[in-house]
């Protein structure tokens, strides 16, 4: 979210693919605008950056907001994000571990899934998965 041109009407269509998809979420992303990417030079464009070195080192991950280029308000936009989080969790449909695995591979492929089922098992990433809102039981009875 906070992308170019985000409303509120968008981050609605969010809320309702991931409730039609039955999806359940525990971080929904900001669009950060790393350097050297379109969406860098548009937030440059924009004056949204106004100390390049003090972007940079602020600079964590898709949690955090560094820049909204969005025309909601950075306080309303963090507020709608954990909305949105709560609405779709609460509108989840707990399934089998067999009906999950069917939508699973309906949703990525046999194939891609089973390579995000093998960093699953990788224990060394853990951590780095539930700091970004990986629901790791969700994923792994499937």
């Amino acid at each position: 979210i906070g992308s170019p041109n985000e409303t509120k009407e968008t981050l609605e269509e969010t809320v309702q693919f991931a409730i039609k998809t039955n999806i359940p979420v525990q971080a929904v992303m900001i669009n950060t605008p790393y350097p050297g990417t379109p969406l860098f030079y548009e937030a440059l464009k924009r004056g949204k950056i106004k100390d390049l070195e003090a972007f940079v080192m602020s600079l964590g991950d898709a949690l955090d907001l560094t820049v909204n280029l969005s025309d909601i308000p950075d306080d309303e936009l963090l507020r709608l994000r954990d909305e949105m989080i709560e609405r779709i969790n609460k509108s989840v449909k707990h399934v089998s571990p067999e009906e999950r695995l069917k939508r699973d591979i309906e949703l990525y492929g046999e194939e891609l899934l089973k390579k995000g089922l093998e960093q699953v098992q990788n224990s060394d990433l853990s951590d780095h998965r539930r700091k970004h809102g990986f629901n790791e039981e969700v994923v792994c009875t499937g």
